[in-house]
Parts: C-alpha cells; structure tokens; sequence
C-alpha cells in the first residue's frame, strides 16, 4: 500500500488541499490510495530493453479498471482481507502454504549448502579459516 501512497501522492496532495485540508494529509493519502487500490486492476510486467550497455530490465506497471465479475469478486477478497489485516495491526498477508513450502525447502537443503545460516541476524559467525585479501598493486 505504502507504493501506491507514493504512486498517486501527488493527487490526493491536491484533493486534501482541494476539500479544505481536514484531518491528517497522510490518513487523506492512505484512503485515496486503498481507493485507487481496490478500483483498479494493477499489471506488473518485467520488461526487458536494449541500451548502451546491453540488455536491462525494468517493471512495467499500468492501471485499468475492473471489467469482470471475476475481477470484481478477486479486488472485493482483496478489500476483505486488508481490512481485517488493518483492524488486527497487520500490513500483509500470510498464505499458510507459502510458509509450509519454505520449511520443506529448508528441511530438504542440507546445512552446509544453506547461503546463510539459521538464527535471527544478531549472532556473531566466526570464520573457519583466515581469510586471504589480494592486495592491489
């Protein structure tokens, strides 16, 4: 939501200024946001470009609006599930299949492939062996 608060920032600026500047400029944004959010069938496309330097890639994004019942019964989940998430505190969904398949990835990976080891970021890891910098001439 926070992507879309940047994305039409600029007009819901000029509504609040426009309405008489009541309440919270950043409350006023966040509705106008969830507004556009849940009225708007929003396409992410990787784009692939050639330039200077070779190939890169960049996301695409465009905006239309909702034109099936289908899409309507999917955005109308959408508002479900961010409003419960919004009243618990919450700013995300989690999917119980999506952590279930991670802990299988984990649990099947041995520990000496793992890239980065087990634990909450605080602990200090020391290295087996000395590690050799090359000097530059």
């Amino acid at each position: 939501m926070k992507g879309l608060v940047e994305c039409f920032g600029r007009e819901a600026f000029n509504s609040w200024v426009a309405e008489g500047m009541q309440g919270d400029h950043s409350e006023y944004a966040l509705r106008k946001a969830s507004d556009a959010y849940f009225a708007n069938i929003f396409r992410f496309e990787m784009v692939q470009s050639e330039g200077n330097y070779g190939p890169y890639y960049y996301l695409a994004i465009t905006t239309r609006p909702i034109s099936t019942p289908f899409e309507e019964a999917a955005v109308k989940a959408a508002r479900m599930i961010f409003e419960d998430d919004h009243k618990e505190g919450l700013v995300h969904c989690v999917d119980p299949r999506l952590i279930e398949n991670q802990l299988m990835c984990l649990g099947s990976a041995s520990s000496s492939t793992l890239a980065i080891p087990p634990g909450n970021g605080s602990e200090v890891i020391e290295a087996e062996q000395p590690v050799k910098q090359l000097k530059g001439k």
